[in-house]
């Protein structure tokens, strides 16, 4: 079990939505101090930024640089790490209401990643049919 989240390298999250069911694939980096990430989802292309950790609590906002559907301004993500992975609620803009829960956990292994690339591939496939954001 780990402190604090290591916010270098490949990241999972998996978000619900209603009855859908979400996988993204996130690379974050620290400099400075100051957290970023880059990642893709079925929805499209988005950055994480405004990252703040205090104590086991972490929160962030994410938002989309292109999209395949209509998405919010930005989305946040509040959770809360446990040593292996961060749980919690995202929501829209300012709406707090209009969220559901969300996992995301760092891949630390080549081959959980290799495994895990594999299922995302699916989920996402999967995923993209139908619902919108």
């Amino acid at each position: 079990m780990k402190d604090r989240p290591n916010f270098n390298g490949e990241w999972r999250c998996r978000w619900l939505q209603r009855n859908r069911v979400g996988i993204e694939k996130i690379m974050f980096s620290t400099e400075d101090n100051v957290v970023t990430g880059k990642g893709v989802d079925s929805d499209g292309t988005f950055v994480y930024d405004e990252v703040v950790i205090e104590g086991a609590s972490v929160s962030m906002v994410k938002r989309y640089i292109t999209s395949n559907i209509s998405v919010p301004m930005f989305m946040r993500y509040e959770g809360t790490w446990d040593g292996s992975q961060i749980s919690g609620w995202w929501h829209q803009a300012y709406h707090y209401d209009y969220g559901d829960n969300f996992e995301m956990w760092p891949i630390e292994e080549e081959f959980e990643a290799s495994e895990i690339t594999e299922e995302i591939v699916e989920e996402v496939h999967a995923g993209s049919k139908g619902a919108t954001r």
